[in-house]
């Protein structure tokens, strides 16, 4: 028999088959629709097979019947009446249930005590107003076994290794529909950290005790073990990382802990290639040295090259406190940016003291000096400037890569003096935000703005790369990229101010596929405010690192084209 016509038999005696196939039935007739899919999840994992024999069958309805009455006492059901009725056809058997659950057993007492150290602990005070056992309430079994699981598990993770529970007790009065519970745990004393035992040879054993949260004679809590745990993960200083209770060793309520850690990879590369409107194709790549020594310093060199803007980018940066919130990072950079109103090459050093303040707040302290070659309305020039800045932002969502809530804002200041190096005076404050809401029927919206003032005596005084323009796939859709503000002979020279604001509105069609709807509003200005608005359409996907998105706008006042596409990838905040 060949191969081709063994599967043409096969095949037909699968099709022969599948009618024989039979399936039981388990129907449930008069439960409540919210204990119909439990009790009946729970019968199903009474496994009888099709051609069980008249002999068995006595004993199958038994085991149904117990196990009915065992899923209903579990939801509080106490007072159950049922009759039940098994059938065999050729196939397999169905049995049919018509019950009477009555009325729920409820709590009538709720004696739920916590002694020792955790009395007056918080989480314990939050685990009881959540548990659902009080007085009123339907009893059910789980939830008063997640109430036992949960005192006993946030025991151990807080650091009460002496606790016992002294009383567990549950009574039934099925006929007063009544049940009393009775809970007595004694957490005994709550233990603290003693020394931490370091073995590694990664860092210093300085900057290691400056990244940890946990210090000896604090309260044992295992989530600031577990953080503390993820955040050296984090640095990628390591490959391994354990930190470990001792609790063989502990005795006079403390409990040393021993951390353990391994060296990371030294250094990395990456590369990628990307597309926008704005830019077109780009290619980025990056080395990056990870641990250059023992105090945590890092260098990379980076590159971006696309059809506008080509960079070159140096930095090293020398941990503070935290390498993750607090840092010095040097950089020497070349940029050159093309646009259809402007070309700039320029030479930037500089250094930025960055920090994650305590209310949540990045604050950014910088200070560079930029050489920059430009050409903008057939006009060359060289200028130098020494340029300080201030910068803070913060974003907040419920899922950085694909929000469906949450806020950005930043803020910036900047400006450079003739008394400090540089060859003119200005001041410059930036600012943009970012807002998403959801709404009904899976609609989301989205709000945005951007404004920038900047003070000068006349716009040459700002240098080319610093001034403000309007248009393109974060701005202005529907327009070129920063082809709008001020002009002068015709040409776009750039504008003192900017001022821009997008209202989006987004509907989910399916789980990762979305269509939208905007209006996008604004322009770059010196002296009189003239905005323009443009309208437009778009699709979303929605892949793990953020929506890739397809928009058409459409210009309603003058503009070179009838609409542009505009394509974007990455996080919407």
């Amino acid at each position: 028999m060949n191969r081709f016509r063994f599967i043409r038999v096969a095949v037909g005696l699968v099709a022969l088959l599948i009618p024989l196939i039979g399936y039981s039935d388990i129907q449930l007739e008069g439960l409540p629709k919210s204990i119909k899919t439990p009790v009946k999840q729970h019968l199903e994992t009474i496994q009888y097979p099709c051609d069980t024999g008249a002999p068995a069958r006595k004993r199958m309805l038994s085991d149904f019947d117990a196990g009915l009455q065992k899923a209903l006492q579990a939801l509080g059901y106490f007072n159950v009446s049922f009759e039940h009725e098994l059938d065999f056809d050729s196939k397999c058997w169905r049995l049919h249930y018509k019950i009477n659950p009555g009325l729920p057993v409820k709590i009538r007492q709720a004696s739920v005590t916590i002694q020792g150290d955790a009395k007056s602990d918080a989480t314990f005070s939050k685990l009881l107003q959540k548990s659902g056992i009080e007085p009123g309430a339907v009893f059910t079994s789980k939830h008063y076994e997640q109430l036992k699981d949960s005192i006993l598990t946030n025991g151990v993770r807080r650091g009460y290794f002496d606790a016992a529970m002294q009383t567990q007790r549950v009574d039934i009065y099925p006929d007063q529909l009544a049940a009393d519970i009775t809970l007595q745990w004694d957490s005994g004393p709550r233990y603290r950290l003693g020394d931490i035992k370091t073995k590694q040879t990664v860092i210093s054993e300085d900057l290691l005790q400056r990244m940890l949260t946990i210090k000896a004679g604090d309260y044992y809590d295992l989530n600031r073990l577990q953080s503390d745990r993820s955040r050296l993960y984090e640095t990628r200083y390591f490959q391994q990382v354990d930190i470990t209770p001792l609790l063989d060793e502990r005795q006079q309520h403390i409990v040393p802990i021993e951390l353990t850690a391994t060296a990371g990879k030294a250094h990395s590369y990456e590369a990628g290639i990307g597309y926008s409107t704005d830019t077109g194709p780009r290619l980025r790549s990056r080395y990056k040295k990870h641990l250059f020594n023992e105090h945590g310093h890092q260098w990379q060199v980076s590159l971006l090259s696309s059809q506008v803007l080509n960079e070159l980018n140096f930095s090293y940066v020398v941990p503070r406190n935290d390498p993750l919130s607090d840092n010095l990072q040097f950089d020497l950079s070349y940029l050159d940016e093309d646009t259809d109103s402007f070309e700039s090459q320029r030479w930037e050093t500089g250094i930025t003291r960055s920090k994650i303040m305590d209310s949540g707040w990045r604050q950014a302290l910088s200070g560079f000096i930029s050489q920059e070659s430009s050409k903008i309305a057939d006009i060359e020039e060289s200028t130098l400037h020494f340029i300080p800045a201030i910068a803070r932002s913060r974003i907040q969502a419920d899922n950085i890569s694909n929000p469906s809530r949450g806020y950005m804002l930043s803020f910036t200041l900047l400006g450079s003096a003739r008394q400090l190096l540089s060859d003119s005076s200005f001041l410059q404050f930036q600012a943009k935000g970012k807002w998403i809401k959801p709404l009904a029927n899976d609609f989301k919206l989205l709000l945005g703005a951007t404004v920038g003032v900047s003070l000068a005596e006349d716009i040459e005084d700002i240098p080319t790369s610093r001034r403000f323009f309007a248009g393109g796939d974060y701005s202005l859709r529907g327009y070129q990229y920063q082809s709008l503000g001020p002009e002068q002979n015709g040409q776009v020279i750039g504008g003192k101010n900017l001022t821009v604001a997008n209202i989006e509105i987004e509907r989910r069609l399916f789980e990762k596929w979305a269509i939208a709807a905007f209006v996008d509003s604004g322009n770059a200005w010196t002296d009189k405010f003239d905005p323009v608005t443009s309208v437009g359409l778009g699709l979303r996907w929605y892949s793990p690192v953020g929506p890739l998105r397809f928009d058409i706008g459409v210009p309603l006042d003058e503009s070179e084209d009838n609409f542009r596409l505009h394509i974007m990838f990455g996080p919407q905040l």
